[in-house]
């Protein structure tokens, strides 16, 4: 019974799962005016995720200059995130290509972003949910991507917004051991079928 129900609450923790689903759907209603006003300035769903990259490279510069100034850069980026995948199904241009780019980039900077704040908060033992975070993603990708797992920045972001930048590390951390359990899961299940 444990078995059954862990299992369905981590394919629900996946970005095609239902918990992802349910949240896609809601935050559409949010991010579709900011999708319609790109339509009109003629701007792709990719130029969107590009910028929102470019938004957390300049979050993570901030960081070093002014927490806030972070924070706000790193919800300005994380709302482009959800414009840019907004933007693609209403111009029903979702592709491939743009979900792995999205994807990819929003692993990046997650990784990037878990990197700095535990670089400025000077306390190195951040560094071990890191490596597990990061661990995942790579394994994951080795394996042939069998998980999706979701990137997390919002997960890290609610706890910085309330200035507790050591709680969004924490849940990451945790999220990535999790995400761990579930890939080591899906490997020696795949491992005992074969």
């Amino acid at each position: 019974m444990y078995t059954v129900l862990m299992s369905k609450f981590l394919e629900d923790l996946q970005a095609e799962g239902r918990w992802h689903q349910w949240m896609r759907k809601y935050k559409d209603l949010i991010f579709q005016p900011f999708a319609k006003f790109c339509v009109v300035l003629k701007i792709s769903p990719s130029a969107v995720t590009i910028a929102g990259f470019i938004l957390g490279i300049l979050s993570i510069w901030l960081l070093f200059i002014n927490y806030w100034y972070f924070v706000l850069a790193m919800f300005l980026s994380l709302f482009l995130d959800g414009v840019d995948g907004a933007l693609a199904r209403h111009t029903n241009t979702v592709s491939k290509f743009g979900k792995t780019f999205d994807y990819y980039v929003d692993t990046i900077l997650m990784i990037l972003m878990f990197s700095a704040l535990t670089f400025w908060l000077g306390e190195p033992l951040w560094i071990i949910g890191l490596d597990i975070y990061g661990l995942v993603f790579l394994s994951n990708m080795i394996a042939g991507s069998p998980l999706r797992p979701v990137p997390g920045r919002t997960a890290m972001l609610i706890p910085c917004m309330l200035g507790l930048p050591k709680v969004g590390l924490f849940l990451l951390s945790l999220y990535g051991i999790t995400m761990a359990i579930a890939l080591t899961r899906h490997l020696l299940t795949k491992q005992t079928k074969m």
